[in-house]
């Protein structure tokens, strides 16, 4: 390896893969916009694959690792896709839908974008695809009540929290 640059392992707990929380972990350091404020870079396998095959061999990204997943799929996968490919044609492919109504995101539950149907294409930044349950309103608003108690819990971190509340 290069001086200067430092490859270290970190414990496969959730939300590990969160870059601020490796930062964090790792470095020991906060940072406002970027994980280069702090003096790191993140990135993961196929962001490290499609560099080196840009430096190496002149090779545009052309193809996507995908995960499928999700209780609504009947088969999910993990498939080697095209760029372009149609999200309805991968779902085909992974079996169909077990119901007939929805919630697909592009990306994983947490972080993903919701997409209202399945004519939208795998693009260079796309690494998942989650098949959910479409939920009623009321559901759906106790699941941003969720996220935003995950959001506190991850940034706040909840054993600080704990330690403060007992305190008092």
């Amino acid at each position: 390896m290069q001086a200067g640059v430092e490859v270290r392992p970190v414990p496969d707990v959730y939300p590990m893969g969160w870059e601020r929380v490796l930062v964090r972990e790792v470095l020991h350091k906060e940072y406002g916009g970027l994980p280069a404020e702090a003096g790191a870079i993140i990135g993961n396998a196929s962001t490290a694959i499609a560099i080196a095959k840009a430096f190496e061999k002149g090779e545009a990204i052309t193809q996507k690792n995908l995960t499928v997943s999700g209780e609504c799929v009947k088969d999910p996968h993990n498939v080697c896709v095209p760029v372009g490919m149609p999200v309805s044609e991968i779902i085909e492919a992974c079996g169909g839908y077990t119901q007939d109504t929805v919630r697909l995101i592009s990306g994983g539950p947490m972080m993903g974008k919701t997409i209202v149907n399945d004519m939208f294409v795998v693009d260079r930044a796309m690494n998942a695809l989650t098949v959910l349950q479409l939920q009623t309103m009321m559901r759906s608003h106790v699941y941003v009540v969720v996220n935003v108690v995950i959001i506190v819990q991850v940034v706040y971190r909840p054993v600080r929290i704990t330690i403060c509340i007992k305190s008092q």
